[in-house]
């Protein structure tokens, strides 16, 4: 029986995580796009779209103290993500040459 790479494994990690933590900016994104703007929101029903970059930029978003704390958390998020699939890239290649 043959084992697997290692740094395969670890890329099979570190994607895992970013599809959790990509799940959580989802969410966060929801939740600030509901405080920037309830009207979309008064019928009950999500919001058909969501402009996750737009939120990140601060652009139409609420300018509250806790809608910013939102979105600074989003944004540390957003980072941890780029540079989960930077790491995973560079172990994906690390297993292909190995």
């Amino acid at each position: 029986m043959k084992t697997m790479n290692p740094a395969l494994f670890a890329a099979l990690l570190t994607g895992g995580l970013m599809l959790y933590l990509l799940f959580q900016i989802t969410k966060l994104a929801y939740r600030i796009d509901r405080r920037s703007h309830p009207e979309r929101y008064a019928a009950g029903v999500e919001a058909a779209r969501l402009n996750i970059p737009a939120i990140a930029v601060n652009w139409k978003i609420a300018k509250d103290m806790e809608t910013q704390a939102l979105r600074k958390r989003m944004n540390v998020l957003l980072l941890a993500v780029f540079l989960g699939f930077a790491v995973m890239g560079l172990l994906v290649s690390w297993a292909a040459n190995s």
